[in-house]
């Protein structure tokens, strides 16, 4: 009964930091190089950089504590560099397996509300999970939650901006996408399976 327990500990233990694991790389874009307290344009692998609405490969503004701090760590971007700017990452998921991609995102102060602005989506869902803003005349930053269920091995996140293309446009950091935490009765239910196995197999010793 004591390794049936065990296997129960196990499990909880491999389940919730398989959920707290972030499946996006370079969220924050710390390994970007700027110079403190400047910013550049970068290639931003492993993330893809397009102009928004096409395939034509950009640059991304990433910024070192620039025009603004960083929400996480000392970088963050802006998707309206030389003009707007569409960031995409693929990572492996599970088929029926629900996800929360969650992300950061702050208007820049002393712009209008027309040149903010994004919109988001993930493809490989059950339903195409999807997100927009158009400015929220707040230089604060605020997180953004979309959940989805993914439909396939591979699912892709995607960001742009929506606003004025003029330069001027919303930050963005610390993307993540992690798996759902099992609900508390999922794990009761799969401790009574376990326990049952084990009941069994006593039972199995015994005669």
């Amino acid at each position: 009964m004591k390794k049936i327990l065990t296997l129960v500990a196990l499990a909880a233990l491999t389940a919730t930091a398989s959920a707290s694991t972030n499946l996006l790389q370079d969220g924050s874009f710390e390994s970007q190089t700027v110079s403190s307290g400047n910013w550049a344009l970068t290639s931003a692998s492993p993330w893809v950089v397009t102009a928004a609405g096409t395939s034509t490969t950009v640059g991304l503004e990433v910024r070192d504590n620039y025009y603004g701090s960083a929400e996480n760590g000392s970088n963050f971007i802006e998707l309206d560099g030389n003009e707007n700017d569409q960031i995409s990452q693929s990572f492996a998921t599970v088929a029926g397996t629900t996800y929360t991609v969650s992300f950061w995102y702050e208007d820049r102060s002393g712009v209008a509300s027309s040149s903010e602005g994004w919109a988001a989506s993930v493809v490989g869902a059950t339903t195409l999970a999807q997100a927009m803003v158009s400015g929220n005349s707040s230089s604060v930053w605020k997180e953004e939650t979309i959940t989805f269920t993914a439909d396939s091995a591979v699912s892709t996140f995607s960001i742009w901006a929506t606003g004025k293309s003029d330069s001027f446009g919303t930050s963005f950091d610390n993307f993540s996408v992690t798996a759902a935490v099992p609900e508390p009765t999922t794990l009761a239910l799969f401790a009574a399976g376990l326990g049952m196995l084990g009941m069994a197999a006593r039972r199995r010793r015994q005669q």
